[in-house]
């Protein structure tokens, strides 16, 4: 394992998006160590033992919780993971949360309430969602999976529009250490 001063962890590096994330960091010449169960160290979020050693001369972290971070119980993972990295030395956290989901939220205080630099992106769908998994087959054949929905838009009036939103920009931010 190689560490310099300049590693970024991409946990669930080795998944759809986090393989995404990991090829671009090291196409840019990023010092890149993939966090997954098979990874080393390893990191698993079903097995806590081996969170704190995956941060070990990182000074950066993209923070992907497993299955999703809507799930019960991610927030308090999430919030002890970041913790862990914290100590470990990392400065700057960015977060893959989602949009309007409570437990989504409280994983975003968990971070951004943290002495670092932090980033919160929040997407609404991900380009990668056409071009593998469940949305492939269906555009292949010229048909396009999602429902229209129907909304209300300033006047009250519904409207049907397609079910694509835009990701909100991400939010960033450094948070003060606090004293207690």
């Amino acid at each position: 394992m190689t560490v310099n001063e300049h590693t970024t962890l991409v946990l669930g590096g080795t998944g759809r998006i986090g393989r995404r994330v990991t090829r671009r960091l090291v196409e840019r010449g990023v010092d890149v160590r993939v966090g997954s169960r098979a990874g080393e160290p390893p990191f698993d979020w079903e097995d806590s033992s081996t969170w704190a050693g995956a941060f070990a001369g990182v000074r950066s972290a993209y923070l992907m919780y497993y299955p999703e971070v809507d799930w019960p119980g991610a927030a308090d993972a999430i919030g002890a993971v970041a913790g862990l990295a914290v100590d470990a030395g990392v400065r700057r956290l960015v977060l893959l949360s989602a949009r309007n989901q409570d437990e989504a939220t409280r994983c975003e205080d968990a971070v951004t309430s943290l002495p670092v630099e932090w980033t919160v992106v929040a997407p609404a769908s991900f380009n990668q969602n056409f071009d593998e998994g469940v949305f492939l087959e269906p555009l292949r054949q010229g048909c396009w999976p999602c429902p229209p929905v129907t909304t209300p838009n300033r006047s009250s009036t519904p409207t049907t529009s397609p079910t694509w939103w835009w990701p909100r920009s991400p939010r960033t931010g450094t948070s003060a250490r606090g004293t207690s």
